[in-house]
């Protein structure tokens, strides 16, 4: 059978038995929540419903890239297979990276500029009519502040200040365009 251990309303560990091991309560007393979970797709960090003694499967953003690896050992009475799970913030940043320039370019894209995307915009620094210039202008500074703001995240991200966060996350966490009036 396949069990997980809850911990703090998460599913904390995965592991293989034959039967429902019977463990004694923690040093507060506490008894340890073990939950059959054969029959289910679940994974370490789902929540846990105590009332109802339900797996709340988390989501997982598609942006959010992770490998998984295993380890198992036997011991007289129980097989145990841990799964670890981990975020490979390269892979994932690059993926962020990606979708913050497309985020960029939509900005651009938008009524009423229609610029093609960003760089397009900011070829028109120098443009003789002054629309134009202002507007490429805004653009480029608007570009600097977005990719500062998007390695100060990448830095913390990188440094384990912060989770990796979804796209949409870390879009807003970046600052707005001011177009010229």
């Amino acid at each position: 059978m396949k069990i997980a251990q809850i911990l703090n309303n998460r599913v904390h560990w995965i592991f293989e038995a034959d039967e429902m091991p019977n463990w004694p309560p923690n040093e507060e007393g506490n008894s340890t929540i073990l939950v059959d979970i054969t029959a289910q797709q679940v994974s370490q960090g789902d929540g846990y419903n105590p009332k109802k003694k339900t797996i709340i499967p988390r989501p997982v953003p598609e942006n959010r890239l992770s490998s998984t690896s295993q380890v198992t050992w036997d011991n007289a009475k129980y097989k145990f297979t841990v799964t670890y799970t981990s975020i490979d913030p390269t892979l994932a940043l690059k993926k962020l990276t990606d979708g913050i320039q497309a985020y960029m370019d939509k900005v651009v894209q938008a009524d009423p500029y229609r610029y093609d995307n960003v760089y397009t915009a900011i070829s028109y620094i120098g443009d003789p009519d002054p629309k134009y210039n202002t507007e490429g202008k805004a653009v480029q500074a608007w570009r600097s502040q977005v990719w500062k703001k998007a390695i100060d995240i990448q830095n913390q991200v990188l440094s384990s200040e912060i989770d990796i966060p979804t796209l949409d996350e870390f879009i807003a966490m970046l600052p707005g365009i001011k177009w010229p009036d």
